[in-house]
């Protein structure tokens, strides 16, 4: 074993980085398809829209990717309600948590319902560990 110039350090670093965002956009062979050149010519900023339209998917998203057409204003807005959406539910324990939780299908969660969740995780991390208000929310309706 060798010593790693800073140049090779960054270097690894770097490629450490997008195979990590390869794979949360469904792997290396996912983005080649996608983009239909091979993953060594992919750049960071189509790797890094890649990873915006993986997470507005995950959201809810349905419209189109700004890799195929310029977005609308109505549709640039959507797309970043969904990235925040599937952001909060990942802070929540996953979207199956969130489904879970609240007996209902993801597209179906209401935004108010999501960010009590959300206070909820937190006040938990805190070390509360009396009852939700969300539970008493859902068993009043």
């Amino acid at each position: 074993d060798q010593q790693l110039t800073a140049t090779q350090k960054k270097a690894r670093i770097a490629a450490i980085a997008r195979a990590g965002t390869a794979r949360l956009c469904g792997g290396k062979k996912a983005v080649e398809k996608r983009l239909d050149k091979p993953f060594a010519q992919v750049t960071d900023a189509e790797l890094s829209a890649l990873l915006d339209d993986a997470k507005a998917r995950e959201g809810g998203y349905a419209g189109p990717s700004p890799l195929d057409q310029q977005l609308t204003a109505t549709q640039k807005k959507a797309r970043i309600a969904a990235i925040a959406r599937a952001g909060t539910a990942r802070l929540c324990g996953g979207k199956k948590a969130v489904e879970k939780r609240l007996d209902k299908p993801f597209a179906q969660v209401t935004d108010a319902e999501l960010s009590a969740l959300l206070d909820d995780a937190k006040a938990r991390e805190g070390g509360y560990a009396g009852p939700s208000p969300l539970d008493q929310q859902l068993t009043a309706t």
